[in-house]
């Protein structure tokens, strides 16, 4: 297991999530829009900034 990361006021950091076994875990549209709902209350929450956002088949990426 990795150490904890630092958290600087003001830095930016690029955060990864792997899906696991290959598996594509968005594809139907309501689960897409469960995730989507989840980042848009996590980001009320925990105000926070998000310059970009991209799903790709096997991973989700932030910025």
């Amino acid at each position: 297991m990795r150490k904890p990361r630092e958290i600087y006021i003001g830095a930016e950091y690029h955060v990864t999530a792997r899906i696991n076994r290959g598996e594509f875990i968005l594809e139907s549209d309501e689960v897409k829009d469960l995730f989507l709902d989840i980042v848009k209350r996590a980001k009320i929450k925990y105000s926070f900034k998000l310059r970009s956002f991209v799903v790709m088949v096997y991973e989700a990426q932030t910025v």
